[in-house]
């Protein structure tokens, strides 16, 4: 049996590694362990993140995605804040008004189009100001309704007052602090006050309380109950409206005449958190084109990026009607956020 000399082994093995590395890949690249950042999302449909950008991600060799979900936007600020030092996440997602208060904390990393190159092919109301994160996609804030539960089409957010929906109406809870604020904001603008009529939304809104037959603190529960049947319509987010539509025929969104507030679901990079670069790869990433393009097809999100348009065959269950889109002064309803959420509390929930 010969023996190889030390110079003829490692020679031998490298024209082996050389055999299995995929063509054009760099040799070296097989023994480099990719890097992994932890990322938020909500819970629900937004499972699917892991398959629509994280496996891809990891594919093209950009880096390994770790998914967390996070419901609620005060509890991961919370998080953030206590651990402002050492933060449990690489990314977070969040709606804007709890990335507006996490910017404004000092939490957050700008992101530049040097950095970030997909900013410059997203619409302008994405990014946040300063560059404090980008939205990934936009959801809005919309009415759900069973169509043939329901005296007629609901048009607009004061058919929720209609004697047909009383006992069969629900709303969410103070535990989704965000959601009540499109809640009161959509009723102000109905009244034709506009976002900052709050006297007169809570006036309204007090006479809405017998149509209301509980307060959600879960999203996913108003879709459950709306598919058993046991109510006829909900204030909810378009995107899971969108998937209630997909499988139950006579579910309908109502986007009403005033419009619904456009929610952008933003991605921001945390301030102290290390691998910003492998970060900012993922953001600008989850902007690309093809990525844009498999969430609306998949999340039935409304894309970001200016070039994506919806896929024909998921049309019907996205809010295509963009000129629909309310964009809200974040600034001003995150300093009201508090104060807005007590009142619901005081006088509406109880």
């Amino acid at each position: 049996m010969s023996h190889l000399d030390r110079r003829t082994f490692l020679r031998l093995s490298a024209l082996g590694a050389a055999c299995l590395a995929p063509a054009g890949f760099p040799l070296g690249a097989l023994a480099q362990t990719l890097t992994t950042i932890r990322v938020t999302h909500f819970g629900g449909p937004y499972g699917a993140l892991k398959d629509l950008i994280g496996t891809p991600f990891e594919n093209e060799k950009l880096g390994r995605v770790q998914y967390e979900t996070e419901g609620s936007g005060a509890v991961l600020l919370g998080k953030l804040q206590a651990q402002r030092d050492n933060p449990p996440f690489n990314v977070f997602m969040m709606t804007r008004s709890f990335s507006t208060r996490g910017a404004n904390a000092g939490l957050v990393s700008s992101l530049s189009p040097e950095e970030v190159p997909a900013l410059r092919e997203v619409h302008q109301e994405a990014v946040l100001k300063n560059g404090s994160g980008t939205a990934m996609v936009y959801d809005s804030f919309d009415v759900m309704y069973d169509t043939t539960k329901v005296s007629a089409p609901i048009t607009s957010w004061l058919d929720l007052w209609r004697p047909d929906l009383k006992g069969k109406l629900v709303l969410p809870s103070s535990a989704l602090a965000g959601t009540i604020l499109f809640v009161v904001i959509s009723v102000a603008r109905s009244l034709g006050g506009g976002e900052r009529d709050v006297e007169g939304a809570f006036r309204k809104l007090k006479e809405l309380k017998s149509n209301v037959r509980l307060f959600y603190s879960d999203p996913n529960q108003a879709t459950q109950l709306i598919e058993r049947g046991e109510i006829v319509a909900a204030a909810q987010y378009s995107i899971r409206i969108g998937h209630v539509m997909k499988g139950n025929p006579s579910i309908a969104r109502a986007t009403p005449k005033e419009g619904v507030v456009a929610v952008p679901y933003d991605l921001c990079v945390t301030k102290s958190s290390p691998n910003q670069d492998v970060s900012k790869r993922y953001v600008n990433f989850a902007l690309s084109p093809k990525i844009q393009e498999s969430l609306a097809a998949n999340l039935l999100a409304i894309p970001v990026n200016r070039s994506v348009k919806v896929p024909a065959a998921v049309q019907r269950l996205v809010m295509t009607d963009t000129s629909k889109l309310v964009f809200i002064d974040e600034d001003y309803v995150a300093a009201q956020q508090k104060e807005w959420v007590d009142r619901w509390v005081r006088e509406i929930q109880s």
